[in-house]
């Protein structure tokens, strides 16, 4: 109770109403993110199949490696460092163009990356449809620059405007998706609602009197350079985390993946929730980082709760918004439940304390030593085990990277 009268006092704060208007508003693009796509799931598993369904999971699965290669940590580095001088535009608008420039181009390698792939492996080249309209979905995340608006703690604009054209979208997929051969749809149908998202973002930020320059090469390399190490804590996760829905898919096939992607799904919703609380508080915390304890117990508080919920309402949910074939997604449900404190645990001391205080290097090294064990762990994890050893790993990868995420903030407070 003390918690909850506390977190009302702040509230009342002008920083602390900033930080609730911020925290609803982001709210609200995660819900056009993902619960929208949420409301499509029954319906796409009963038209178009699980072996489909499955399919749709397989390319999102590999296109999420360059979603991640293409953001390269920016949205970290590029919030924090505009949050510190979002006074002066023109600082803010070398900012703006380097980081835009720097995701086109890294779009450009992504795109070649994903010709030889298709080009080299056999299952890639009989998916190549489905994984090159997805692929655009990385197009729009790279022009949609939500980044600033966050620094800014203006999101107001940017998240009616996406909810809106989610929607849009979100209700095309009832309207052309009639049979199981309309499921390239989906993708494509995503890839829209990302696209023309940010092409409206942009034209909003041109109104601020932030202008988006020319290209300068040399600074362009020199963002990339910097923003390396950030980079790794974020993709390395994702190494691991993706090779076992790629694995699952040569081992056991599209059904199995189809069942892991739902139990997934779930607890993908509550981590991005946490990640709401955890992008809320990063540019407050990034001039304010006295605050920290305030979002420690916040966190926490937060992330239990939803683990309690989904573990012991997991057959409920899954009955509820699937039919009887994903009824094995229940006990992925259940481990994976977990991974919502864990993955609470590296937001509060890895990213809103080591990463805000300048630490990107011990944390990119305690990100690489549990993705390492992670994907050893991964793979006969899931030849032997299927999709329960997947989630046993990724859970278990998760908390090791938590605790070592604890070790390392305990290193630098007690050298401070």
């Amino acid at each position: 109770m003390k918690l909850i009268h506390r977190i009302k006092v702040k509230l009342l704060t002008k920083n602390g109403k900033v930080l609730f208007s911020n925290f609803m508003y982001l709210s609200l693009l995660q819900v056009a993110s993902y619960l929208f796509p949420l409301f499509t799931l029954p319906y796409l598993a009963r038209v178009i199949g699980v072996g489909k369904f499955g399919e749709i999971a397989f390319a999102q699965a590999v296109i999420v490696w360059f979603q991640t290669f293409v953001d390269y940590g920016f949205i970290y580095s590029a919030v924090r460092d505009i949050a510190r001088c979002k006074s002066n535009l023109n600082h803010v608008s070398h900012i703006y163009t380097n980081v835009m420039w720097a995701r086109l181009l890294l779009v450009l390698i992504s795109f070649i990356f994903l010709i030889g792939l298709i080009i080299l492996i056999p299952l890639f080249y009989e998916k190549r449809l489905i994984l090159f309209l997805t692929f655009f979905i990385v197009v729009g995340q790279a022009i949609f620059p939500d980044w600033l608006f966050q620094a800014f703690e203006r999101m107001k604009y940017v998240t009616i405007l996406n909810v809106l054209i989610k929607l849009l979208f979100t209700v095309l997929v009832f309207i052309f998706i009639k049979e199981e051969q309309d499921y390239l749809y989906q993708p494509v149908l995503m890839s829209l609602g990302y696209i023309v998202s940010g092409l409206i973002s942009i034209r909003i930020i041109s109104k601020w009197g932030i202008h988006w320059n020319k290209p300068n090469l040399f600074m362009i390399s020199d963002t990339i350079r910097r923003n390396t190490s950030l980079f790794i804590n974020q993709i390395i996760p994702n190494l691991y985390s993706n090779l076992s829905v790629i694995l699952l898919g040569f081992f056991y096939g599209h059904i199995e993946n189809g069942i892991l992607d739902v139990g997934r799904k779930f607890v993908s919703i509550a981590i991005s929730f946490m990640m709401i609380l955890s992008r809320t508080f990063y540019p407050f915390l990034s001039r304010n980082i006295s605050r920290h304890n305030l979002f420690f117990k916040l966190n926490l508080l937060v992330s239990f709760v939803m683990t309690i919920i989904l573990f012991f309402f997991s057959q409920i949910i899954i009955d509820c918004f699937f039919t009887s074939e994903f009824r094995q997604a229940v006990i992925v449900l259940k481990i994976l439940s977990f991974s919502i404190v864990f993955q609470s645990l590296i937001n509060i001391y890895g990213t809103n304390y080591l990463i805000i205080n300048g630490y990107e290097k011990e944390t990119r090294n305690v990100t690489l030593v549990a993705s390492v064990v992670g994907g050893v762990l991964t793979i006969p994890c899931t030849f032997y085990y299927g999709y329960i050893g997947v989630a046993a790993a990724i859970t278990f990868s998760t908390g090791l990277m938590a605790f070592l995420m604890i070790m390392e903030y305990r290193k630098v407070k007690s050298k401070k």
